[in-house]
């Protein structure tokens, strides 16, 4: 059994992407110990001004915020935050939840697929699949590790309309604790764990195949 490229496994492909980048986001946003271990090693505390408890609290009322499970108002215990910072991180929690809805629903298309065609489906249309899911990740990975900050300047440009993400540290001292490497740890992250389901999917496909071929 030979390998041949099939366009619907391409678009079976972008599913699996979104499905894994739903992970990998989740995964980036509510792994809270990335971000409890950042506090000593990017020197939060120095760098904000602020001691360690009262990092921890304002942080994780904005995670508690961005939950899907929370209904209500982004409040923090001590930072200030402006009218414009609360309105983009309800514009953050939209979008969070838009990448949600696109996983869960790759997920019942892919499973939906599945079932009905198992008979009919090739191992081989894992590794378009494979392939597919990693040629994203792998582009934005050689943007962030060359232009970072551009790629962060686009990426908020893309999602969000306006200037809204462009704090001031005067008025919106939640900035102070949500410095740019943060960011380009969690975007590392994603990327990580997107290029590990692609690599899982071309290798099981690529395996699965050479077997059906003896």
């Amino acid at each position: 059994m030979h390998y041949r490229f099939r366009i619907q496994n391409f678009f079976f492909g972008i599913l699996f992407l979104l499905l894994f980048i739903g992970i990998g986001l989740n995964i980036a946003i509510f792994f809270r110990p990335l971000y409890y271990w950042d506090i000593s090693f990017l020197s939060l505390e120095e760098y904000s001004g602020l001691p360690k408890e009262e990092i921890l609290a304002n942080y994780n009322a904005l995670i508690d915020y961005c939950s899907p499970f929370y209904s209500g108002t982004l409040a923090l215990p001590s930072l200030l935050v402006s009218p414009a910072a609360i309105n983009h991180f309800a514009r953050v929690k939209i979008v969070f939840g838009i990448f949600d809805l696109l996983a869960i629903s790759s997920l019942v298309i892919l499973i939906i697929y599945f079932i009905k065609k198992r008979k009919q489906i090739t191992p081989s249309w894992l590794i378009t699949c494979g392939i597919t899911t990693l040629i994203i990740p792998i582009l934005l990975g050689v943007c962030c590790a060359f232009f970072w900050e551009k790629t962060f300047v686009y990426f908020h440009k893309i999602f969000f309309h306006g200037d809204y993400w462009l704090f001031d540290w005067n008025t919106d001292s939640i900035i102070r604790i949500l410095p740019d490497t943060f960011f380009l740890q969690c975007a590392v992250l994603i990327i990580g764990i997107v290029m590990f389901g692609g690599i899982l999917l071309l290798l099981y496909g690529g395996i699965r195949t050479f077997y059906k071929k003896r």
